[in-house]
């Protein structure tokens, strides 16, 4: 009992110590490094030569107004296409909002290059040689030849003359959710034979805001290329040696966040060299994914076609497994990050979303699948209970043993060996048998951190997002006061113990209580310190 009571006050005056270093030597240090840092910036203002102002930052109103649009209205996306560049640049997500409230705004996926945090998409034509510069552009300014919105019932076609005789046609059409197809016509009028290259590309301005904070979730570019799946980090781009460059048949391409996803998906199976990159531009980071096709040979009078799509919505599972199977997308589900144990989390979120369906309820479903997974790792949960309790039933022996043959170790693991074998014990059965379900609760945790299918999903309650952290503390009384201690440096994570935890800590105090005690007190005080 003493040193059990020794072990607990040392672990309460380790967090004072804690608590107390964070408060007078933390926070002091960042706060005298921060000053340091505003003097250090004042005085290279003031000795630096004034150079021209900067442009002053634009607002996305002022961005969206710059140039004509024409309005898109799907059931599940609204926004624009720029007439100037033929671009989508403009769309938000009409099912989700940033906060889980009603009135909450829409979720804004795709922003003008012109805005901070500039992410857009554009497909186009390109060519060797000086009439490169009469094909469209990122100036060009397109003319639309449909009337009306771009909805699923109005595509919208748009058409561009070049000055050396070259037409070129676009025809953009939506479905109910988030998949654009874009079919683009060129009519060679030049009076010679031209080689033209259908290429696309998405661009993103920066790293986004909270990106790479959560390990488990992927944030970044990715693709599939010859039917392998590749994937870069912002972090790892940003360092400058994990670009990709690489010529596949078939495959698409396109940046990532942790519910929503942009891709490009070329026509049909043509090959392609794709690229996924960082590039130096206006002293920004811009991160991007493109890819060119192979050149069409457009003789005089001719026409070539160019067939591909836009996917720009959230990574529901279901929405992406149906687009794989009716475009034959490959692997088009990958974009949802499954992690290395994909062959668990993707059986464990189809459990998951069956019981969701049955009960129309996350929470309730994700109990529903913790007891089916439970109930399956039970056999090997029971041997290992049993083989402890077989070794339970020796420790007198084995204390016989340390007692005789305590000065000769070699002869102590002999004779411990021979006890082994003699009993038909084997004291790794009751470690191993707990350790084969840990990388399938380790899936179980991924699936329920990155598909968006629980993001603002209730439970009961205090709780109306399962995919937010648990407002309430221990330190906040639950939330009754009006901070959040998961914001402190250092300890907060520590400090951020809620409802729950307590009571899965008290169950598991009461089960323990209803085993009988291991006989060694060392092993007694660990595990009677677990539930804490």
């Amino acid at each position: 009992m003493n040193d059990q009571r020794n072990l607990i006050l040392a672990m309460v005056l380790s967090v004072g110590v804690l608590l107390a270093y964070d408060m007078l030597w933390i926070q002091p240090q960042q706060k005298a490094a921060q000053e340091r840092a505003r003097a250090v910036q004042t005085e290279q203002q003031a000795a630096a030569p004034q150079a021209p102002l900067a442009p002053p930052k634009i607002t996305r109103t002022e961005a969206l107004s710059a140039a004509p649009r024409v309005k898109l209205d799907a059931p599940e996306i609204d926004g624009s296409i720029s007439l100037k560049g033929a671009r989508l640049d403009d769309l938000s997500l009409k099912n989700y909002r940033v906060e889980q409230t009603p009135s909450s705004a829409e979720v804004t996926l795709l922003n003008p290059q012109a805005v901070d945090g500039g992410y857009f998409a554009v497909l186009g034509w390109t060519e060797t040689g000086a009439a490169a510069g009469n094909l469209p552009s990122a100036d060009t300014l397109w003319t639309q030849t449909s009337q009306g919105d771009l909805t699923p019932q109005n595509p919208l076609t748009l058409q561009y003359n070049s000055p050396d005789g070259l037409v070129f046609n676009r025809t953009i059409s939506v479905d109910d959710h988030f998949m654009f197809a874009v079919t683009d016509t060129v009519t060679n009028n030049s009076g010679a034979a031209r080689v033209l290259f259908p290429y696309g590309l998405i661009r993103r301005t920066g790293i986004p805001p909270g990106a790479g904070k959560n390990a488990i979730v992927f944030e970044g570019l990715l693709g599939v290329f010859n039917d392998k799946f590749e994937d870069r980090k912002y972090q790892e781009l940003a360092k400058g040696d994990k670009n990709l460059k690489v010529s596949s048949t078939g495959g698409w391409m396109g940046v990532s966040d942790h519910y929503w996803l942009t891709a490009l998906i070329p026509g049909g199976a043509e090959k392609f060299d794709a690229e996924i990159t960082v590039r130096n531009i206006d002293g920004k980071q811009i991160f991007e994914a493109n890819y060119m096709a192979n050149g069409r040979t457009i003789a005089p009078g001719a026409t070539t076609t160019e067939q591909s799509k836009i996917y720009a919505g959230a990574k529901r599972v279901a929405l992406l497994n149906d687009y794989k199977k009716q475009f034959n997308i490959p692997s088009f589900e990958m974009a949802v990050d499954w992690g290395m144990f994909w062959f668990f989390t993707k059986p464990l979120f189809y459990a998951l979303a069956y019981f969701e369906k049955l009960v129309s309820n996350f929470g309730i479903a994700i109990l529903m699948l913790t007891v089916v997974v439970k109930a399956i790792f039970f056999p090997l949960v029971n041997q290992s209970y049993v083989a402890m309790s077989k070794m339970r039933k020796l420790q007198p022996k084995i204390e016989e043993l340390r007692k005789k043959y305590g000065k000769d170790p070699q002869k102590l693991q002999q004779e411990t060996m021979g006890l082994y074998g003699k009993e038909k014990v084997n004291p790794l059965a009751g470690c191993l048998p707990m350790l084969i379900p840990v990388p399938v609760f380790y899936a179980l945790y991924k699936t329920l951190t990155v598909t968006i299918e629980m993001r603002h999903a209730p439970f009961f309650g205090w709780i109306k997002d399962l995919s937010a952290k648990d407002p309430t503390t221990i330190c906040n009384l639950f939330g009754l006061l009006p901070f959040d201690p998961t914001q402190w440096p250092l300890i907060g994570s520590f400090l951020a113990i809620g409802v729950l935890p307590l009571l899965y800590g008290v169950t598991m105090w009461i089960l323990q209580s209803l085993s009988p005690p291991p006989p060694d007190p060392i092993q007694r005080q660990v595990i009677g310190l677990m539930p804490i």
